[in-house]
């Protein structure tokens, strides 16, 4: 299977989009947790290998004419989304990653994806990705799908 790199959320079955201010930098297809700042804010999910309830990931901000590629600065309005299990999301994988198709992710620490080793495998990868030192030098998303 392939995605499309356009959207965040390619199947889901949460029809509605949050918003919330972004405490630092994010990306769309990191994770994000509330924090106790007000008004409501959300930062870099830091679960690393923990499984978070509930699975925030940012999407792009499609209504400002911006692209999965784009940041949110530290500030502005984020917009999130809550998936579930069979929901299909693309993520931001970590630099550093060799992920096969139906290999299994979790969170690192920074909001961000990792090949599963321990934990909870959150998410299941639909395709293979290699983001290794002799491959790759960024992060990219990579199409899942919700355990």
């Amino acid at each position: 299977m392939s995605a499309s790199k356009n959207t965040i959320a390619v199947f889901t079955s949460v029809p509605t989009r949050k918003e919330a201010i972004a405490s630092g930098t994010l990306l769309p297809g990191m994770h994000v947790a509330r924090t106790s700042a007000t008004p409501d804010t959300v930062a870099a999910g830091a679960y690393a290998t923990a499984k978070p309830v509930p699975l925030h990931i940012v999407e792009e901000d499609e209504m400002n004419g911006k692209e999965v590629t784009e940041s949110y600065a530290s500030g502005a309005r984020v917009f999130f989304r809550t998936f579930l299990p069979g929901d299909f999301v693309m993520v931001l994988l970590k630099d550093g990653q060799k992920i096969a198709k139906g290999d299994y992710l979790t969170t690192a620490n920074d909001g961000k994806w990792i090949k599963y080793a321990s934990g909870e495998k959150i998410l299941q990868a639909l395709e293979a990705k290699d983001l290794s030192a002799t491959a790759n030098t960024t992060d990219d998303l990579i199409l899942c799908e919700v355990c």
